[in-house]
Formats: structure tokens, C-alpha cells, sequence
């Protein structure tokens, strides 16, 4: 088992993806307790032009969403953040980065529990 910050890291997932991809993208992280689902997406704010990230945990997944991405070269989270507990009630911490490489977005997320 990995650690990192004093927690277990269940898994890393990477999703490659053509920078035009709209809509919602899937990645499932799978432990001997839990199947966690990550539900991310790219939107633009005219509003407010400010890069940012946003993650929020719900009952049975998770959204992670990165507004006005198409003007950064990079975004990540700047420490774990609690989405949520586990079945066992071990608290479930998630940290991602995203980055372009030409006209391809990299998302990688990490997630961790503290057991």
C-alpha cells in the first residue's frame, strides 16, 4: 500500500482527452470497501474569469470541476481535500492536478483515506 500525507492512497487515475471535450468524464476508484466515482467536467465563466477548481462530495460521487481551464497551463489541488467518509467511516481525501500539453487536457487524481 502507498501512503502520502499519513493516509493510504487507494489509486491514480490519469484521463488523456482532446481539449474540445465537453460534458461530464467518469473515473471510479475501487478498494476492498468502497467504489468511489468522480464525476468531472471543464465549463467556462464569463462572469468570473478566474481559474479555479471546484470540488464537492455528495452521497454517491463526487464532482470536480475546473472553470476556465482553456486560459490556464495548470490547476491543482494545494493539499488533500475531504470528500467524504467510507462505508467504515475512515474520512476519503481526493487531490488532483490537470494540465495541457498542445490541444490535450491531462487530469490526474489521487484519492486517499486516513485509516
Amino acid at each position: 500500500m502507498k501512503r502520502s500525507n499519513g493516509m493510504d492512497i487507494i489509486g491514480v487515475e490519469r484521463v488523456i482527452m482532446p481539449e474540445n471535450i465537453n460534458g461530464d468524464s467518469i473515473v471510479e476508484f475501487k478498494d476492498q470497501y468502497d467504489v468511489i466515482k468522480i464525476y468531472f467536467r471543464f465549463i467556462l465563466d464569463d462572469e468570473n474569469q478566474k481559474s479555479r477548481m471546484n470540488i464537492v462530495g455528495k452521497e454517491d460521487h463526487v464532482d470536480l470541476t475546473f472553470v476556465n481551464f482553456a486560459k490556464a497551463t495548470a490547476q491543482a489541488t494545494q493539499a488533500p481535500v475531504k470528500i467524504g467518509e467510507s462505508d467504515d467511516k475512515h474520512s476519503l481525501f481526493l487531490m488532483a492536478v490537470v494540465w495541457k500539453v498542445g490541444t490535450v487536457k491531462v487530469v490526474e487524481i489521487q484519492l486517499m483515506v486516513e485509516r
